[in-house]
């Protein structure tokens, strides 16, 4: 019994496909996470600088807040903002080069970050409302259409 033929193969399937470019969305995420974790390394170094102040410190306490306590609330969220921004401008790095895990601790750092401003909307006013728009408008460029360029990147590394 004769096998059936198989037709030859195309030539132009046998090509390897282009490599898909970074989604512009992507790198709008990216800038977007960039510009908004040095401006909150910024933020976070300058409540670092007022807590050595005593003249910030003064200005920072009240009836109700002793001004050692002041300093070490000033110290605190100084650190948590200056850590919490290098995270996001790292993560934001990984996921310029191709790490998808990085795109999603990003959403969660993001998330996070968009609660807590969310949560301090009544002692923050309006300023909380900008800086949760901003990390969610900056998560949602980054995983908006960008999967099929992260499975890319991923088969990339494991050959």
């Amino acid at each position: 019994m004769a096998q059936p033929e198989v037709p030859p193969a195309d030539p132009a399937a046998a090509k390897p496909r282009p490599a898909p470019r970074r989604p512009g969305t992507l790198i709008a995420g990216c800038v977007m996470t960039w510009v908004g974790g040095v401006s909150g390394i910024l933020g976070g170094l300058s409540y670092l600088v007022a807590a050595g102040s005593e003249d910030a410190i003064e200005d920072f306490s009240s009836d109700t807040v002793a001004a050692d306590e002041a300093q070490t609330l000033l110290q605190t969220i100084g650190s948590l903002i200056l850590v919490w921004s290098l995270i996001a401008v790292v993560l934001a790095l990984f996921v310029f080069f191709g790490r998808r895990w990085a795109a999603l601790a990003l959403a969660v750092v993001g998330g996070l970050f968009t609660v807590l401003s969310l949560v301090s909307v009544p002692s923050s006013g309006v300023q909380a409302l900008v800086g949760a728009a901003w990390v969610i408008a900056a998560c949602a460029l980054i995983l908006n259409g960008s999967r099929e360029w992260f499975r890319y990147r991923a088969r990339v590394r494991t050959r």
